[in-house]
């Protein structure tokens, strides 16, 4: 063993274990690759691939060749890099030179072959040791989506940009394609997210200011933890293939747990068939019109914080409330809110459906209605109020379906396919629990066993599991105790908070405007003055650095924006120039958002002062 592959393999050991157990025990590879020695001395990589050879970098001048490739690589001051490739490293060196302290590097390496030769000819330590770098070599698929889960978010999206190594294409393209499949699936999924927080942000944030009372006065959904372990769950969605056996749910009544999504609940109703549990997360109002004009009371409500409010003043009857990993609002008042389990999703409300069977131990969980595509030219079941929607024909994809066939879907619900695999793969590393798909009609679910609806009722839901009751018990040792007296404090405190970062925005203003103006003019004859108002501005961030409940308060809001603002740049604007645009534009996110929530919660107290008062009155009139 040479000193720099034994130098390179010790550092292994300590930084990527996985990857140095790898390479001891690796076996024969039928990958041919040698390394040879350059023209300048350096050294060069040759793979033979399909009988051709296949020159990773250059046979001359390979160092020179690195640095001119780098320097056409774009990197900002935030960017993540993913590149496909590791070379002799040599690419990767470079890259490195030009990372800034905010910036990272994501390299993948799908031969182990081509790692280890590298390592036995390069010193590659300053790449091993790297803190903005990570290495993933020849890894599973799966371990690569949940990194990409870790580094690719709805704030990032305009930093990420994707490099494959010269000539890796050629030689690794299946296992490259399933790279990028997945990077695109995750960058779409992000980009939706993305749009839907700057487009729905305020509204989920008011439709939680309105829903404190009814969160006070809910249920935990850490009450239903496990109380169904072992036990069967049908989780009902509306699409199109529900019509064919919706009208099974009447024969196992109390013999699985029946969940319906909102969308389906008319469509339950109108067969004279009650769920157990309803489940409802959508801020929208539209969201509204599953609910109007049908009584359901007597059906216990499962739903989200950022909810559209009507719902919950029409639902009289009991109340589940899950947290919301979004947490919108949730901050402003953690004090209790941090208490309440939480579910997680994918942007749609069967996602939520899903958590709380898995939440409650169920085994087997069984999709009806779960489609994920259109049937016969329909988006929804007979009986929702979607039942007549048209199909948008520019948003149309095709999926794999069930049955062999491709279908078609839209971008969206492909995505939020991604997400329940990604669930069920994710659930079935820690559960031995079943998945069943018994929606017969739609979109391949991959991690579920196939079957029509009343297989599954004949296999798994013969037993009386007392649903009803058991939901009863549940419900009365686990009503929320919250004092909302409690929470009306943290909100008196917040307000003063909120218009205290609102009135110090507003001053940097006038400042930022004095020193732009001063270095137009006269940049050195203005130095003196220049830098007192800068002084001041550093004071004045202090002070709103140290508003702490005031920024947990607006940071859902204010954050989106922000990170979109980090990305604009003009290198046709003086630096320092652009530094004042930039940071006047970062405080107006912040006055903007601190005013939003200040009259929210101003609103609130309002309204919850002047019940207080008519109480008040009611009780002397009696008295």
């Amino acid at each position: 063993m040479n000193e720099i592959y034994k130098k390179n393999l010790e550092i292994l050991k300590t930084k990527y274990p996985h990857i140095y157990e790898r390479i001891i025990n690796e076996k024969e590879s039928k990958i041919d690759v040698t390394v040879d020695e350059s023209k300048d001395g350096n050294k060069y990589m040759i793979i033979n691939s399909q009988n051709k050879k296949m020159y990773i970098n250059s046979r001359y001048k390979p160092l020179d060749e690195a640095r001119k490739w780098s320097g056409s690589i774009a990197i900002k001051e935030k960017s993540k890099i993913v590149l496909i490739g590791f070379g002799l490293g040599y690419r990767i060196k470079e890259l490195i030179s030009r990372l800034t302290s905010k910036s990272f590097l994501i390299v993948l390496e799908p031969s182990l072959k081509v790692f280890t030769e590298a390592i036995k000819n390069i010193d590659c330590s300053d790449i091993f040791l790297n803190n903005r770098l990570l290495l993933l070599v020849n890894e599973d698929i799966e371990n690569i989506r949940e990194t990409m889960a870790r580094y690719i978010n709805s704030y990032n999206l305009n930093n990420i940009s994707t490099i494959i190594m010269p000539n890796y294409l050629n030689i690794f393209n299946q296992t490259i394609d399933g790279y990028i499949d997945l990077i695109k699936n995750k960058l779409t999924d992000e980009r939706l997210n993305q749009n839907t927080i700057l487009k729905q942000g305020l509204m989920w944030y008011t439709n939680f200011m309105n829903n404190i009372p009814f969160i006070c006065g809910s249920v935990n959904l850490k009450s239903f933890i496990g109380k169904f372990k072992g036990k069967p769950a049908v989780i009902i969605s509306a699409g199109p293939s529900l019509s064919k056996n919706v009208h099974l749910l009447k024969k196992i009544e109390d013999k699985a747990v029946i969940i319906c999504v909102g969308t389906a609940l008319k469509a339950l109703l109108k067969k004279n068939i009650k769920p157990d549990i309803v489940v409802a997360m959508d801020a929208k109002h539209h969201n509204y019109n599953h609910f109007r004009n049908i009584q359901y009371d007597d059906i216990p409500l499962l739903y989200s914080p950022k909810v559209f409010s009507a719902i919950l003043k029409k639902h009289k009857g009991d109340k589940i409330v899950f947290n919301d990993y979004e947490a919108y609002g949730g901050k402003t008042i953690n004090s209790f809110y941090e208490e309440i389990e939480v579910l997680y999703s994918g942007g749609s409300v069967a996602h939520n459906a899903l958590g709380f069977a898995q939440k409650i131990g169920a085994d087997p969980i069984i999709f009806i209605g779960q489609d994920l595509a259109y049937e016969d030219n329909r988006t929804h079941a007979e009986g929702t109020v979607y039942e007549n929607e048209k199909i948008d024909e520019e948003n149309v994809v095709e999926i794999e379906g069930i049955y062999g066939r491709k279908v078609n879907t839209k971008i969206e619900w492909r995505q939020f396919l991604i997400w329940i695999e990604n669930s069920i793969r994710k659930d079935k590393e820690d559960v031995d629990r079943i998945y069943i798909d018994a929606t017969e009609g739609g979109a391949k679910i991959q991690g579920t066993e196939i079957m029509t609806f009343e297989e599954a009722i004949s296999k798994y839901c013969i037993e009386n599991i007392e649903v009803r009751k058991k939901f009863e018990e549940i419900i009365t040792e686990g009503r929320n105790s919250i004092e909302l007296n409690e929470v009306i404090k943290d909100l008196r405190a917040i307000r003063f908070e909120l218009d205290e970062i609102r009135a110090l925005c507003i001053k940097m203003f006038g400042i930022y405007d004095k020193i732009r103006d001063l270095y137009i003019v006269d940049q050195v004859g203005n130095e003196y003055e220049i830098n007192k108002l800068w002084r001041r501005i550093n004071n004045l961030e202090k002070e709103i650095k140290n508003k702490k409940q005031g920024l947990l308060t607006i940071e859902p809001i204010a954050m989106p924006y922000i990170n979109l603002m980090d990305n604009e740049c003009d290198d046709g604007i003086d630096k320092t120039i652009r530094q004042i645009e930039n940071s006047k534009k970062l405080y107006y996110y912040i006055k903007e958002s601190a005013e939003y929530i200040y009259y929210l919660v101003e609103n609130f107290l309002e309204e919850y002062q002047e019940k207080e008062i008519k109480k008040l009155v009611f009780s002397v009139n009696i008295h």
